[in-house]
């Protein structure tokens, strides 16, 4: 998990900083995330028939099944922890709007991002789960990426087209 934020930062900042629509890029990389939310349970059902045979093979040595659970799940959470990684980058990009203020305006936007992972996690755990299931709760998340990419694609196009022209009262 934390080896596909630490990429994604770094990957996609380096994108971040060629783009002039950081909105657009974050705004994929919400829907992305989304995506790969709904693809998961496929995923981890695709895979129940690999594991009795691993253990087949390699059951009774501990450390080589270890190794194989760490590389399957490292195969399975590194493209959408590389995209959760990279949005703080990209939002940065987006929103740090003077040199100046940059050291205040990223600690802003990284205590956010923080907070929300912390209610999310919170609010998992102890909440979701119970009262909407794994389905419901994976669901939950699915919608919410979704909005959070259509909100930023509102924003892209809000930037895009300016403030207009000033209107007489």
């Amino acid at each position: 998990f934390m080896a596909g934020l630490a990429l994604g930062s770094l990957y996609l900042g380096r994108l971040a900083d060629r783009t002039d629509r950081p909105l657009l890029v974050f705004a994929i990389m919400e829907a992305g995330i989304a995506f790969f939310g709904l693809l998961f349970p496929l995923i981890v059902a695709s895979l129940k028939p690999i594991y009795p045979t691993f253990y087949g093979a390699f059951g009774q040595n501990h450390y080589v099944m270890s190794l194989l659970r760490f590389i399957v799940s490292f195969a399975i959470l590194i493209v959408p922890t590389s995209l959760m990684g990279g949005t703080l980058p990209v939002l940065t990009r987006a929103y740090v709007s003077h040199a100046r203020r940059l050291g205040q305006e990223v600690a802003a936007l990284y205590s956010a991002n923080n907070l929300g992972a912390f209610l999310g996690c919170v609010l998992t755990g102890y909440a979701f789960v119970e009262l909407l299931g794994l389905r419901g709760t994976l669901m939950l998340a699915v919608s919410l990426n979704l909005i959070v990419a259509l909100l930023a694609l509102w924003a892209e196009r809000l930037s895009r087209s300016g403030p207009g022209p000033a209107r007489a009262g």
